[in-house]
């Protein structure tokens, strides 16, 4: 089984993995679960149970082009500023304790879309257009054509 997590909140562009799985809604293939969670922190590890893959989609502040969408691996995670989430207790803590933990999953994915603002409501003209090409990209290779995943575990 495979699961898509849009991790977010509900200010700006912050929004963005949660836009994702809004466009995903209703165009992927049974056996895939789509969650939308509000800046889970560590109970993120949670989601990663009894999963053969995890797509996870964020928002990142890293300085690049707002709507920018990077597929990172946990290397390339690791290697972004300081915290690169918008949220206190960001995704590549969550990452870092789930491999402390030995709880990642087999297989990983990591889609960020960098934000350009949070001071408004909704997301702005360019993130929103990042969310809607991400989800035609993962509609397609969850559909068939095989999402990328990084192996983490044998």
């Amino acid at each position: 089984m495979i699961r898509v997590l849009g991790i977010g909140s509900p200010f700006g562009d912050d929004a963005a993995g949660w836009r994702v799985i809004e466009h995903l809604r209703g165009r992927v293939p049974e056996g895939v679960e789509l969650l939308a969670l509000d800046r889970p922190g560590a109970a993120l590890l949670r989601w990663f149970e009894g999963m053969d893959g995890v797509v996870l989609i964020d928002a990142i502040r890293s300085g690049g082009r707002p709507g920018a969408v990077r597929s990172l691996s946990l290397d390339a995670l690791d290697g972004l500023p300081e915290s690169p989430s918008t949220h206190g207790f960001g995704l590549a803590h969550a990452l870092r304790l789930a491999g402390a933990m030995g709880v990642l999953p087999p297989r990983l994915a990591i889609h960020a879309i960098e934000l350009g603002g949070l001071e408004r409501d909704g997301l702005t003209p360019e993130v929103e257009a990042a969310a809607r090409a991400l989800a035609e990209s993962l509609a397609r290779d969850l559909g068939g054509d095989g999402i990328k995943f990084e192996t983490l575990q044998p």
